[in-house]
């Protein structure tokens, strides 16, 4: 049975994939396809790259940088280096609505195929996919259902404590985290939940990220479009089984059906 919910806390959403690292993708190869998206994506700005024991390009001694490439309301994002392509949904605060995950996925696959013809037309070489990723970010402000970490329990059932007669007082934080096989072995699905604060009004929340990172099938990749189905239905599965039937009905509204 789908899962859905009338106000998901959904902050922020990232598809992306990794592949092959590219030494001859070189800055001025990331100018000219920008040009390609500047339409949708007119604002860009440099940030650290994201290394997870990928021997990336240099330039000089330093590594070449992950490039953003940001929608004008700046709630869209593109991040691109020599060896991965993301999607970013982020909310921004201004009211939007959630934007539901097929249109997520649609402009992830656009912008994936406008990046891969591009660079098989400078290159004379394809993209060689070697993963998919999906992250949710979830931002759970406090609300009159719970209101410390001692009642945490009314968010995540898993997270309980013990009651009060004891030694220790309330928590004042807690962490948690889990990892997860996928169905069909493909891959692996994280949960992360832990205290933060928002940048706008300092409020205490609780971030909880779900993550899912493809396998392979006996060293073959996994058909895109198979794993983002599984991935995409197993995070919504698994964010509604791991947080509390309170907060489903009062606060996130659980319907049937739905994306």
């Amino acid at each position: 049975m789908a899962v859905s919910f009338k106000k998901p806390p959904i902050n922020e959403v990232a598809l992306g994939y990794t592949f092959l690292v590219r030494p001859d993708l070189l800055i001025p190869h990331l100018g000219r396809f920008w040009a390609e998206i500047m339409d949708a994506y007119p604002n860009c700005q440099h940030a650290p790259p994201i290394v997870d024991g990928s021997d990336l390009g240099v330039f000089g001694d330093l590594p070449l940088p992950r490039i953003w490439f940001i929608s004008a309301d700046n709630t869209r994002l593109v991040q691109l280096q020599q060896d991965r392509l993301i999607f970013n949904w982020r909310d921004v605060g201004e009211g939007r609505s959630y934007v539901r995950f097929p249109a997520i996925r649609a402009e992830f696959e656009r912008v994936r195929d406008i990046f891969q013809r591009y660079v098989e037309s400078v290159t004379g070489q394809p993209i060689v996919a070697t993963g998919y990723n999906l992250t949710y970010v979830n931002i759970i402000r406090r609300t009159e259902n719970w209101s410390s970490f001692g009642d945490v329990s009314v968010v995540f059932p898993d997270l309980s404590w013990r009651g009060e007669n004891r030694f220790l007082p309330r928590p004042i934080e807690q962490v948690w985290k889990a990892k997860f096989v996928l169905a069909n072995d493909f891959g692996t699905i994280s949960a992360d939940v832990q205290p933060a604060k928002l940048v706008k009004g300092n409020d205490a929340i609780l971030k909880f990220e779900l993550t899912a990172i493809s396998g392979s099938l006996g060293g073959r990749p996994i058909d895109f479009g198979d794993w983002v189905q599984v991935a995409h239905d197993w995070i919504v599965h698994s964010f509604k089984d791991l947080t509390g039937d309170e907060m489903h009905s009062k606060v996130w509204l659980l319907e049937e059906g739905g994306e």
